[in-house]
């Protein structure tokens, strides 16, 4: 009888003695590693576009990437590729750090083929290559795929700094932006738009946005020729109904200005070529409308080119620069 107890006595304490050991170690909660980042889209791109049926252009759908970086830009550590339901006021990405440490978030999104297919993780690329050896940091223009006054080409981008902890981090948000300017070159004596059969707009731009730094190419430039008749559509500038020749999306530097363009018209009677100097300003994530009277048959005036110029936020109203 005593024999049994002392190895009833000897059993429990076992038992607390692994209980006391259960409590004193405590691993590391499965998810501490877990970082959970919700990643807005513009206010006007959901406004815009939640009540058509239809809200990606056709054949389109858009695509968002995440690249996350040690602080320093020296390291990433993290890739994911993911589409954007149309409508959406935005999406989730959710991905492991171990280290604990400082990071930034980049982030991309820009337009793809409707039926595209990843591979690997990576959808391919349209418009914008975004695949090269050092990611985000160099985004290019496919100048094989340059298209002219068509919202396909339109891209967003955004960078957070954070810093991850010992412990899961869920709330980690960004907004995206556009890191374009949409410029618009527009014709004030709209009916001269009708003796244009053709349009020849040559300009400079540049072809290269580091995501990460938010910086544009200084020395990566890509010649732009915009060759087609004139788009021909009504536009407000600075309270006038102007007809729209071309319009074109550009990388930007916070603020910047525009090179000179060069336009050779032909149409149903002899037209001047035309310069516009350089000097439109340029603002990222606003479009800038230009207007002017750019088409002038010739044997009659050919007066300097004078601009008016409006500056509308994407998400808010115009501001009109005087002439």
């Amino acid at each position: 009888m005593k024999k049994n107890l002392f190895f009833g006595l000897m059993a429990l304490a076992g038992l607390f003695t692994s209980c006391s050991q259960d409590d004193a170690y405590a691993p590391p909660a499965a998810d501490s590693n877990q970082v959970s980042m919700s990643i807005g889209m513009p206010a006007d791109f959901v406004k815009t576009r939640a009540s058509a049926p239809a809200t990606f252009p056709a054949e389109h759908k858009l695509r968002c990437i995440l690249e996350v970086w040690t602080k320093d830009g020296s390291t990433r550590k993290v890739r994911q590729e993911q589409l954007v339901t149309a409508g959406a006021a935005n999406i989730t990405f959710n991905f492991e750090l171990a280290d604990q440490g400082d990071y930034k978030a980049v982030l991309w999104a820009d337009y793809i083929a409707s039926g595209a297919s990843a591979t690997d993780g990576h959808y391919p690329d349209k418009y914008y290559k975004t695949d090269d050896a050092t990611g985000l940091k160099k985004v290019s223009i496919i100048t094989s795929a340059y298209t002219y006054t068509d919202q396909v080409r339109e891209a967003f981008a955004a960078v957070e700094p954070f810093t991850k902890g010992a412990t899961a981090k869920n709330d980690l948000t960004a907004t995206l932006v556009r890191p374009l300017t949409k410029v618009t070159i527009a014709e004030k004596k709209t009916e001269m738009v009708d003796k244009c059969r053709t349009l020849v707009a040559t300009y400079t731009v540049p072809s290269e946005f580091n995501a990460f730094s938010e910086e544009v190419s200084t020395t990566a430039t890509y010649q732009a020729r915009y060759e087609a008749a004139p788009v021909g559509h009504g536009i407000p500038i600075n309270r006038v109904t102007c007809k729209v020749l071309f319009s074109d999306y550009v990388f930007t530097a916070a603020d910047a200005t525009m090179g000179g363009i060069e336009l050779m018209f032909s149409g149903t009677v002899m037209l001047y070529d035309r310069s516009i100097p350089a000097g439109i300003p340029l603002k990222r994530n606003y479009k800038i409308n230009a207007a002017g009277n750019l088409i002038t048959a010739v044997g009659g005036d050919d007066p300097a080119v004078a601009l008016s110029v409006d500056m509308t936020d994407w998400e808010k109203q115009d501001t009109d620069i005087p002439d």
